[in-house]
């Protein structure tokens, strides 16, 4: 007789409550993240879909995305993005399927503790980023159908004074690719946030430039103030 397979993860209270702590980090709430047995879901909010800065919501609901990845792994799962398209439920625009088990690796933990350290720039003058730092933050995104490109130094005034950035391509512009993007990024900020640096994003600014691709935004990243403690 086969035995039915234990859920990878367990909702349980204290399951839940470590969710909603980590969402809780984020911007005010741009969408709606609901827990299913075998998935989580992320929803546009009623006054979201109906409003404008959409390519801000969307990517609003790519950090809720990652951050729920986030949160599977350290409660001891995998999980596969999919984007349902249900005619019955419109506002669903991502969701994570819950795969099989697996223990959370130091990666994992890096990007969950991060989840409270992802900060804006701080006053005085940012510290350079080395272009082999900034390599292996682009390396950081795992997101499918999405690519990062470090640029050159920018113009300081048109950057807030951040002179790193990583460019967030996707291969088309539907708006899938633009929770993706969103994703990439929240992700980008959480590996800045591990090695103690500053972040900013740029939604489709001019500031970005042509590339090949859609170019969704630019995370832009600096280390602490020179002179800081």
């Amino acid at each position: 007789m086969t035995g039915v397979a234990e859920p990878a993860v367990r909702w349980n209270r204290s399951a839940r409550a470590v969710l909603v702590d980590a969402l809780s980090r984020l911007p005010a709430a741009a969408c709606i993240v609901e827990v299913q047995p075998d998935e989580v879901t992320v929803a546009l909010t009623s006054s979201s879909r109906h409003g404008r800065g959409a390519d801000r919501e969307l990517a609003a609901c790519g950090a809720a995305l990652s951050t729920a990845r986030v949160v599977l792994r350290v409660l001891g799962a995998r999980s596969r993005v999919r984007f349902p398209h249900d005619p019955d439920r419109p506002d669903v625009v991502a969701a994570l399927r819950v795969r099989e088990p697996a223990p959370a690796t130091d990666r994992d933990w890096a990007r969950y503790s991060a989840l409270r350290r992802i900060t804006g720039p701080a006053p005085g003058t940012p510290a350079p980023v080395d272009t082999e730092v900034l390599a292996a933050l682009a390396r950081e995104n795992d997101w499918p159908r999405t690519r990062v490109v470090p640029l050159p130094p920018g113009e300081p005034r048109a950057l807030r004074g951040f002179g790193a950035r990583l460019l967030v391509v996707t291969n088309g512009d539907t708006v899938d690719e633009q929770i993706l993007a969103g994703a990439a990024c929240h992700t980008l900020r959480l590996a800045a946030a591990a090695h103690g640096l500053k972040t900013a994003v740029l939604i489709r600014s001019a500031a970005i430039g042509p590339h090949a691709g859609v170019a969704q935004a630019v995370v832009l990243v600096a280390g602490p103030p020179e002179g800081a403690a």
